[in-house]
């Protein structure tokens, strides 16, 4: 009887073992995968924060179109300017600067932002896709916001819908992985703070 018994808690300690191990890997391949995303999903925000910055300089605001933005980074060009500036010491003492502004050419956004060289896998198509949601688009917005001394300033913000990682979703927590703000003009991600 006792040898039953001791064969039965073998068998009984050799599956909960099997159990704890399957638990514990499970754990640390979610945990991985959710690392993984995240950086996937950081590399991407950096891109179109990039591009963004460049278009709001091109065309004088942020855009809310995923079109406009991919057609300005397929298409688009922008300026190479040369800033000189000049002292001139006045006859009273002070200083007078003189800043010139001359324009060498243009460059195409394409090959300026997203070349071979920074990002040798780059996929325009596939930039407004966030990494393992199966599809799925970051949230864009733009607009323009008055700020307490009346100032209008643009605004941009670039969120992740599909939140992979149970710590960021909810209201308790850092939020959703996000680039920009909708009420600051700020553009840092949420994960650079």
């Amino acid at each position: 009887m006792t040898r039953i018994f001791t064969i039965l808690l073998f068998v009984v300690a050799i599956g909960l073992g099997y159990f704890l191990y399957d638990s514990i890997r499970t754990d640390i391949n979610q945990e991985r995968l959710i690392t993984s995303t995240e950086e996937r999903v950081i590399r991407k925000l950096k891109m179109i924060r990039d591009a963004q910055i460049a278009y709001q300089a091109v065309r004088g605001e942020y855009t809310d179109n995923w079109d406009s933005l991919l057609g300005f980074i397929d298409t688009g060009k922008m300026y190479i300017v040369q800033k000189r500036e000049r002292v001139i010491t006045l006859d009273y003492g002070a200083d007078s600067t003189i800043v010139n502004y001359d324009t060498l050419g243009t460059v195409s956004v394409r090959d300026s932002l997203f070349n071979e060289r920074k990002y040798p896998d780059f996929n325009l198509a596939e930039l407004p896709i966030i990494p393992g949601s199966e599809g799925k688009r970051f949230e864009l917005f733009a607009d323009q916001i008055t700020k307490g001394t009346g100032a209008v300033v643009d605004v941009f913000e670039v969120k992740d819908v599909h939140v992979i990682n149970p710590e960021r979703r909810g209201d308790v927590g850092p939020g959703p992985l996000r680039v920009g703000s909708r009420t600051e003009a700020t553009t840092q991600g949420n994960w650079e703070f």
